[in-house]
């Protein structure tokens, strides 16, 4: 649920979208201080939203007359009006407002009218990988069209969502790909930029979170800021999730990828197990670097990448097979899944306290926000 709360004292402003985000804890709850801020941030984002609560009595543009400009940007919306005076309320009516709260708010009184609001709201469902198989084949990524560079990388993905999981040899894909053409190495190696490119495409979906977060935590925006994370982090946990179960479920398909071997692919299937076992953690991982990077932290983002590769994995490397002496290639293995696991129980703590810190300065966060310097407070009644 999108809220947008405007209260041009401080204050009020601050005590309203607490009680707005007790009352909803799960809503991305959008503060300002002045009826021109808010009208500004709706025409350049242009995403509308879903319930408004408006003070009356404000500098430069009344109550009223900002609800009658967002009727007009957002019929739907729902309009509910704070303020300490009745006298309005016939003049709320009038706009079909969905509320009139009375200050001094309190968090029942937030509940009573989200409970009761007069156009009930859709919750929007996060972003999701569509594909059209029927007519053209495409891709689309949040109602979006995934780009591919290559024809063929797109060619690819068609034939591994055809295969349902199955595994498909080194052979198999070349035939399918290159029709006609001999198994060279030349184009072998074309192949597997191909596979490269499969996995970068579908990896930047992931990306594209970093400019939103950047954008909102610029804005200082906390909720949004937030809102964006919890996104990214389904999204990477979806996608790691899936991938640890194919790789548990057919880990021969994988190895077909490189192989047409068979003792080398029966063998490779209980070590591609064994090395992707934390794999379906790994989400945690990449959500948490890309948060890193788009809030500014670069620290603690190299820091992340060097624990996991340098000061876990190289050690336990060496430190494994000299605790298993009867099982060492297994050991090696294995060091993979457990510096894994331990990098992102380190992320999740780090990051815990670094996001915390990252937002205490913005509103919604434990800030407050500042007033802008060609605006006057007024004090008004409450």
């Amino acid at each position: 649920m999108r809220i947008i709360a405007a209260d041009d004292e401080a204050l009020m402003l601050d005590m309203l979208t607490d009680r707005i985000r007790q009352a909803c804890p799960q809503g991305e709850i959008h503060p300002f201080s002045s009826a021109r801020r808010l009208l500004a941030w709706l025409e350049e984002t242009g995403e509308g939203f879903d319930v408004a609560f408006l003070d009356i009595e404000m500098p430069g543009m009344s109550g009223i007359a900002l609800a009658q400009r967002l009727k007009e940007l957002c019929p739907r919306g729902n309009l509910i009006f704070v303020t300490g005076f009745s006298q309005y309320m016939a003049e709320a009516f009038q706009l079909h407002a969905s509320g009139y709260i009375r200050k001094p708010v309190t968090v029942k009184a937030v509940e009573e009218e989200l409970r009761n609001l007069r156009y009930p709201v859709q919750e929007r469902a996060a972003p999701t990988l569509r594909v059209q198989a029927f007519g053209n084949f495409e891709v689309f990524y949040g109602g979006r069209p995934v780009h591919f560079s290559r024809s063929r990388t797109k060619e690819l993905f068609a034939y591994l969502i055809d295969r349902r999981g199955a595994g498909s040899t080194m052979g198999e894909l070349i035939s399918i790909l290159w029709e006609g053409r001999l198994d060279t190495p030349s184009i072998r190696s074309q192949l597997r930029s191909l596979i490269t490119d499969l996995r970068t495409t579908l990896q930047g979906l992931g990306q594209g979170a970093q400019p939103i977060i950047s954008y909102n935590y610029g804005a200082r925006n906390a909720d949004r800021v937030r809102a964006a994370f919890k996104i990214l982090l389904k999204a990477s946990l979806c996608y790691s999730v899936a991938l640890w179960a194919l790789i548990m479920l057919f880990p021969q398909g994988f190895a077909a990828l490189f192989t047409d071997a068979s003792e080398l692919i029966e063998y490779t299937k209980t070590a591609l197990r064994i090395y992707a076992a934390s794999l379906l953690l790994f989400g945690i991982q990449i959500a948490c670097q890309m948060t890193f990077t788009s809030l500014g932290n670069a620290k603690a983002s190299i820091l992340v990448a060097v624990m996991r590769k340098f000061i876990l994995l190289i050690p336990l490397i060496y430190i494994l097979p000299l605790i298993f002496p009867d099982a060492q290639a297994t050991a090696v293995y294995a060091a993979e899944p457990v510096a894994d696991f331990l990098a992102v129980s380190f992320t999740t703590v780090l990051f815990t306290f670094q996001f915390k810190k990252s937002l205490a300065g913005l509103p919604g966060g434990d800030g407050t926000e500042p007033a802008l310097p060609d605006e006057k407070t007024q004090p008004t009644s409450l």
